[in-house]
């Protein structure tokens, strides 16, 4: 769930993960009185992977028994006394590396729309110029603070002397005696060990972080457009 950096959940794994658990309740004659009236009116003593469901039963029902491709990908030992649902969703859940700076968002006080920036900002979803060109799209290129390179995500949130100037001035109001490192790479490895945690020093910086992420590309766009 760590994995978009947002901690959250997969709904289409989720719903599949609610009919693969009912698939289950029908499997083990679960004592509920939908799943007796399924038993007597469809399945009629058959085994559940041998009932053929008709077109013409409800949507349902046809989902209900096409779920029986996703049992065989779960592990049905589950655990007593915790969300059955829950279990089966981390186990239909898409393997992919969680992000390395998904501490930046956990537990950040910065208002929704400067973390949501950021968000796209490590995803490299900002509209900067380098993708605007990548997409046929004419447009001066200089970045719009410096004028001396082509505008980048890297170049204009570590590398452009604006920003440094920038960041430099929000770590010396934090106490903090460092500099913007000189790499967008570089960058990130100072700044997601400084936001780990739950110490007042570590929100601080992500939230510190994620508005001038926000501020820095709100003046971007000012200027740009």
């Amino acid at each position: 769930m760590s994995a978009g950096g947002l901690h959250l959940s997969n709904l289409q794994v989720w719903n599949r993960a609610a009919i693969t658990k009912t698939h289950w309740d029908l499997t083990f004659k679960q004592d509920k009185l939908w799943i007796k009236w399924i038993h007597a009116y469809y399945m009629k003593r058959q085994r559940t992977e041998d009932v053929v469901i008709s077109q013409t039963a409800s949507w349902m029902v046809r989902e209900i028994s096409g779920a029986r491709d996703c049992i065989t990908l779960v592990d049905t030992q589950f655990k007593p006394h915790k969300s059955l649902i829950h279990q089966i969703y981390i186990q239909l859940l898409p393997t992919s590396p969680r992000t390395n700076w998904r501490a930046l968002m956990f537990q950040n006080s910065a208002r929704p729309k400067a973390k949501f920036t950021m968000w796209l900002q490590c995803h490299s979803r900002l509209l900067t110029v380098d993708r605007l060109v990548k997409w046929g799209t004419a447009v001066e290129t200089n970045c719009v603070f410096c004028q001396q390179i082509d505008e980048t995500r890297y170049h204009i949130f570590a590398e452009c002397p604006y920003a440094k100037q920038l960041w430099t001035k929000l770590l010396t109001w934090m106490k903090i005696q460092s500099s913007m490192p000189n790499s967008w790479t570089n960058c990130l490895h100072w700044i997601i060990p400084h936001a780990k945690g739950k110490s007042r020093n570590a929100k601080a910086m992500k939230m510190v972080y994620a508005e001038f992420i926000h501020t820095l590309w709100l003046e971007r766009k000012a200027k740009f457009f």
